[in-house]
């Protein structure tokens, strides 16, 4: 929330003064854009919440006082953990914030987890293509009667 990138500076880009992701937008689009257009991002904390990772799918590392340094989780189960199956599935990260309205369509929502780095992990606990730490995506839901049958895109990202 104390990033720079929610916070206003002057850029050449723009006579106002705004944010990092504005100015680039107003620099790359500036024969298109009129001087009231911007790009804002109005970000908002949500509840923290738990994901599992099942026994023999991660790794870590401690520090000597024995708190965690860091843990690598293999990708694919983690996707698996973040990402619904189905529109109503609570079980999963992004599940549940949709589900409890935690995140909408017209949102860009951030999951952050610290120090979780995401590699291959073979069945022998091997550690293949680390690290992984930080990747865009969305979740495609139906549509509905209420909104026109128009299929229901959730843009996320993760970030460690």
């Amino acid at each position: 929330m104390k990033s720079p990138v929610f916070g206003t500076t002057s850029y050449s880009s723009s006579g106002d003064l705004t944010q990092f992701a504005d100015a680039i937008q107003r620099a790359e689009f500036f024969h298109k854009s009129g001087n009231d257009w911007h790009a804002l991002l109005a970000p908002h904390m949500t509840p923290g919440l738990l994901i599992r990772v099942p026994k023999g799918e991660y790794a870590f590392s401690l520090h000597s006082d024995g708190s965690c340094r860091f843990a690598i989780v293999d990708f694919t189960t983690f996707v698996n953990l973040l990402f619904p199956a189905t529109p109503t599935d609570t079980t999963t990260i992004i599940g549940r914030a949709e589900n409890s309205h935690f995140i909408g369509t017209r949102d860009l929502s951030t999951f952050l987890f610290n120090s979780v780095f995401l590699a291959d992990i073979d069945s022998s606990g091997g550690i293949h293509n680390c690290c992984v730490i930080g990747f865009h995506s969305y979740d495609l839901e139906p549509g509905s009667a209420f909104n026109g049958w128009r299929e229901k895109r959730y843009v996320v990202d993760y970030a460690s």
